[in-house]
């Protein structure tokens, strides 16, 4: 409704007034509520510009809007399935990486492995590391946006 408004701003700005057929009924009830998010609050503002009726319509009634929503080009039109061998090639270069084979075999021992193994930097980080899939992951920061999972390659 608002890409709408937006777009045609050029006619529909004036006092000759309009009406706007919805089945989106949370715009009425916003307009009687006396609690509103700031972001409400923005949108309201933002329709007061207009001289506009809503008119609550249920989407089965309002066909048009029925067959704008669900256009038939967004629909599927085949799916397919990626095979690579690449997930099998990093799995094999892991065991020929002297600087990652230590994390992998400690974290593929268990609990009662030794640490000896790894070397200080790696102890240190140890928390990091994760083994999935026979893949490993090693938990990157990311400013902001908080921790996040990144496969570690040989």
């Amino acid at each position: 409704m608002k890409y709408t408004l937006v777009k045609f701003r050029v006619h529909l700005m004036g006092s000759r007034p309009f009406v706007i057929c919805t089945d989106h009924a949370s715009l009425r009830t916003a307009t009687n509520s006396p609690h509103l998010s700031q972001r409400m609050a923005r949108w309201l503002s933002f329709f007061a510009e207009y001289n506009f009726r809503d008119e609550y319509k249920p989407g089965k009634l309002n066909g048009l809007a029925e067959a704008l929503s669900r256009r038939p080009d967004y629909e599927l039109a085949h799916i397919t399935r990626v095979t690579t061998d690449l997930y099998d090639r990093i799995r094999m270069a892991y065991r020929n990486d002297e600087s990652l084979a230590s994390v992998v075999r400690f974290l593929t021992a268990g609990k009662g492995s030794k640490s000896e193994w790894l070397s200080p930097r790696q102890r240190s980080r140890l928390h990091r590391y994760e083994w999935q899939d026979d893949l490993l992951y090693y938990y990157r920061i990311q400013g902001a946006m908080g921790h996040y999972l990144g496969s570690l390659l040989p």
